[in-house]
């Protein structure tokens, strides 16, 4: 008998799958210079958070990094996204350097002025990504027949999406260009 539940109780062990965490979604490694450049050791970083702006969710905010002791700056604008469910709270936040922040308002200007004119006969979908993975687009939506903006603080999870009424695009657009003069003139030029 005992050897007989101790075959049971074996081929019961094999029949129970392994558990596997490869397929889990792993964040990204960022590329932003900003964000390396925050991530140095043996500095006085002094860190400058200038006043946020809210739009459908999404706090866009211009932060300045100094190195105290070599004095170089950098800066960015911080983009961030919260979920909130019955059980937990998450913020998620990503940044576009200085040198992105031009590609990103020419592509959300093409979105706007292009693309929020048209009426796809299929599904059709434009994103600008950071290198530090926040992805900033639009999808044609055809339950509601419009374009859909929405922010993606980190491309490994939706929960860090917001979705932006088109109507806002042009608010999100001159706070991208204030955030890029702001940033000019705290850095010098960068």
């Amino acid at each position: 008998m005992k050897k007989i539940l101790s075959i049971v109780f074996a081929l019961a062990l094999l029949s129970v799958p392994a558990v596997s965490f490869a397929d889990e979604p792993k964040e990204e490694v960022s590329q932003s210079s900003t964000v390396e450049f925050m991530k140095q050791d043996g500095t006085l970083m002094l860190k400058e958070f200038y006043p946020e702006v809210n739009i459908g969710g999404v706090k866009f905010q211009v932060l300045i990094l100094s190195d105290v002791v070599t004095g170089k700056k950098v800066g960015c604008l911080r983009l961030e996204t919260k979920y909130v469910s019955q059980y937990t709270s998450d913020t998620y936040i990503a940044t576009l350097d200085y040198d992105e922040l031009s590609a990103c308002i020419q592509s959300l200007n093409y979105i706007k002025n292009t693309l929020s004119a048209t009426t796809p006969a299929h599904y059709q979908e434009c994103e600008y990504r950071s290198r530090d993975r926040a992805v900033l687009g639009a999808y044609y939506s055809d339950r509601k027949a419009k374009w859909e903006v929405y922010v993606q603080t980190k491309s490994h999870t939706t929960r860090s999406m917001k979705v932006i009424n088109v109507d806002e695009l042009s608010k999100v657009i001159s706070t991208l260009e204030l955030a890029q003069n702001t940033i000019k003139s705290a850095v010098g030029g960068e």
